[in-house]
């Protein structure tokens, strides 16, 4: 088993980063998982394309949750394929792309053609 102080170092030259960086980015996630606030399952899967940071996981198991819908679509505002995607692409393909769950992205489309109507019935 290797030394703490051997896995900093192999970090470190991976990460290209100096060894005092590495060791307060792991002195945070150690004292973050002492906490609680920080589970190895959503330390496991951060940055996973297919499940970014797990947002229904941090939010909750209610895929309608308000929160997990806004996050949802400011995320879609700032990705590159946009509202649109969100709205019209293939449900999977939206899901997986985003990584949370079908019913979130269906939620998320209720409320903003909820919102789009709303806004035609004031013109």
């Amino acid at each position: 088993m290797k030394k703490e102080s051997e896995i900093l170092e192999e970090l470190s030259r991976r990460a290209a980063l100096p060894l005092t960086t590495v060791k307060a980015v792991v002195d945070a996630l150690r004292d973050e998982v002492r906490r609680g606030g920080l589970t190895d399952d959503i330390l496991l899967h951060a940055g996973d394309a297919t499940d970014r940071v797990r947002h229904d996981r941090v939010l909750g198991h209610n895929h309608a949750d308000p929160r997990a819908v806004d996050d949802l679509i400011a995320r879609a505002r700032r990705h590159r394929l946009g509202l649109e995607f969100l709205l019209e692409g293939y449900l999977g393909s939206v899901a997986a792309e985003f990584g949370t769950h079908a019913f979130t992205v269906e939620a998320a489309r209720a409320k903003l053609r909820s919102e789009h109507r709303t806004t035609d019935d004031a013109s």
